[in-house]
């Protein structure tokens, strides 16, 4: 397909709402918050979406929600610490829709708070081996397929800590700096193979994660306030910016990491 019959395609499918039209989307980590909201995200606008994670029963019904709403969707349990279940997690995508052309790697975990003279090596290595190695995990066998088919599209998770740091959080900070990295090392190997590796840096989002942390109402207004436009994020603007990145729109963005942080890296 020509640049300018491509460029009309891509504008006739935004006219109609489905960006992702014909695409086959892999999201991880995506039975909660960000990744679910991705997934629904994905399918709304035409792709037929694989949701990875370990909650299978969860999983399941955002998988019947997709279909109950006239797409296409299918669910993978997934340990990410696994080689082998991400290889066939890449495999199932084929198996099922026939093709694989955007994965979004967003399954990560937080560890426990600790000052780094407090740190403990089973935090560091819960949260290195899910955030760090299972996405480099997802990366190497992505990009295989990727490459080998001239095309494809990797979205990571990182975060606004990816860029700078916090106190109490050493072993997150560093993971997803390190996610970062290796988003834009992946970018430069696959942008003369026609793939395109992105990251996406939330600022503090209204995620299960979030409730999980039992912050309290006096924290929770401190971290409202660190960004400028004066709340936290939803999930669903977390995964437009997904959309966004993995569609043809983003056709000359590669091995950036885009913010979507009401304001936080500004300051």
């Amino acid at each position: 397909m020509s640049t300018l019959n491509s460029l009309s395609v891509g504008a006739n499918e935004q006219a109609g709402g489905k960006v992702l039209a014909g695409r086959v989307a892999l999201v991880t980590g995506g039975t909660s918050g960000i990744g679910e909201a991705t997934a629904l995200a994905f399918a709304q606008v035409g792709a037929s979406v694989v949701i990875s994670g370990r909650r299978r029963e969860v999983g399941d019904g955002i998988v019947a929600s997709i279909v109950a709403a006239g797409g296409k969707a299918h669910f993978i349990a997934c340990d990410l610490k696994a080689p082998s279940d991400v290889e066939q997690l890449v495999q199932g995508c084929l198996t099922r829709f026939g093709a694989l052309d955007i994965a979004f790697n967003n399954a990560g975990v937080l560890g426990s708070p600790n000052l780094i003279a407090d740190e403990t090596v089973e935090n560091y290595n819960e949260v290195f081996e899910t955030n760090v190695r299972g996405t480099l995990l997802c990366m190497k066998y992505q990009m295989a397929h990727f490459i080998g088919q001239g095309y494809g599209v990797i979205v990571n998770t990182t975060s606004v800590y990816g860029a700078v740091g916090f106190p109490q959080c050493g072993s997150y900070v560093a993971a997803k700096h390190a996610i970062e990295g290796l988003t834009k090392a992946a970018a430069l190997e696959g942008a003369r193979h026609g793939v395109r590796v992105n990251a996406i840096a939330p600022g503090y989002t209204r995620t299960s994660v979030r409730s999980h942390l039992d912050l309290g109402a006096d924290v929770d207004q401190y971290m409202i306030g660190l960004h400028p436009i004066g709340r936290i994020g939803e999930p669903s603007e977390v995964a437009a910016a997904a959309v966004f990145l993995a569609s043809d729109s983003a056709s000359f963005i590669t091995g950036a990491s885009l913010p979507v942080d009401g304001g936080y890296l500004a300051q």
